[in-house]
């Protein structure tokens, strides 16, 4: 018999498909501690774990979360690859394509035609199943003191996200226009908050016409979602810079697309991996997804 997917739907059986990602990742995390962080982990409280058995063994596991997209007024579910892994000793067998391709299928039957992955590896992989490399950046500025010194400031004001979630929303569908992006009303909005608690927001303009998500790590401040019209996108950086200098910061670096204004001050240092893939959407040239829709 060939090889069969199923959702993992006992305790056992999500416990395997941690124990699967824990072995293919290599991991060195304490076996019970990744399986017990992975099952209490709120971003997967909500996706099917899937298994792939061969003569009623385990052999590859993946996660797959509900996804909404949009593109104008258009807007479509869909589903989101993750975690894709093999153990070691399977390795070679075609197990984790199998289980792709029956866990696409098995989705696009339901109506979800749209599909996304980020992916680890080399993008050929998931391109012999039908997804495309969508624009992706990771730009790095290493002089925040030298980018936040200079021109026009921009009206900068910290913000409760939850507050302030159906504007966020709007002005978030707002920015992306027609190009493909995960679809967020206010209710959506405030769950991408709740699964992201750490990410501060400082609003642009009263009224609010902008916002600036990020997140402040110990040598790093990551510019999350830069929402902010284009005349105010550079003097927004160079908040995010003076924040940067604030906290001590080494860096300011995101996912964001590229703002000529202050470029000399950012290195794109590309992403080998964290790729983002679409399936089943034609126009992907501005098709954009920030690192909070990450899984």
């Amino acid at each position: 018999m060939a090889p069969q997917a199923r959702p993992a739907v006992s305790s056992a059986d999500r416990r395997a498909v941690a124990t699967i990602t824990h072995a293919a990742n290599a991991s060195t995390v304490p076996l019970d501690v990744f399986v017990a962080t992975r099952l209490r982990n709120p971003r997967r409280a909500t996706a099917t774990w899937w298994l792939l058995e061969d003569g009623g063994v385990a052999v590859a596991s993946l996660v797959a979360y509900p996804l909404t997209f949009a593109a104008g007024d258009v807007v479509a579910s869909g589903y989101g690859l993750g975690a894709v892994g093999t153990p070691p000793a399977a390795r070679a067998r075609g197990y984790a394509t199998e289980l792709c391709r029956q866990v696409i299928e098995a989705n696009e039957a339901r109506g979800h035609r749209v599909g996304l992955l980020y992916s680890a590896i080399p993008p050929a992989f998931y391109a012999r199943l039908g997804f495309h490399v969508v624009p992706a950046w990771h730009h790095v500025c290493a002089r925040p003191a030298e980018l936040a010194a200079g021109g026009p400031r921009v009206p900068w004001t910290p913000i409760d996200p939850r507050a302030e979630a159906a504007t966020l929303a709007d002005l978030y569908t707002r920015r992306h226009g027609g190009a493909l992006h995960l679809h967020r009303d206010a209710a959506a909005f405030v769950r991408s908050v709740e699964l992201n608690p750490d990410d501060l927001f400082f609003g642009v303009g009263t009224p609010l016409r902008g916002y600036v998500r990020v997140s402040v790590e110990a040598e790093s401040v990551e510019v999350v979602e830069e929402v902010v019209p284009a005349p105010e996108r550079a003097a927004a950086l160079r908040a995010v810079g003076r924040l940067a200098v604030g906290v001590k910061a080494l860096t300011v670096e995101g996912w964001f697309d590229p703002c000529p204004t202050v470029a000399d001050f950012f290195e794109d240092r590309g992403r080998a991996t964290t790729l983002p893939m679409v399936r089943g959407f034609a126009d992907l040239a501005r098709a954009r997804f920030t690192s909070a829709d990450y899984f």
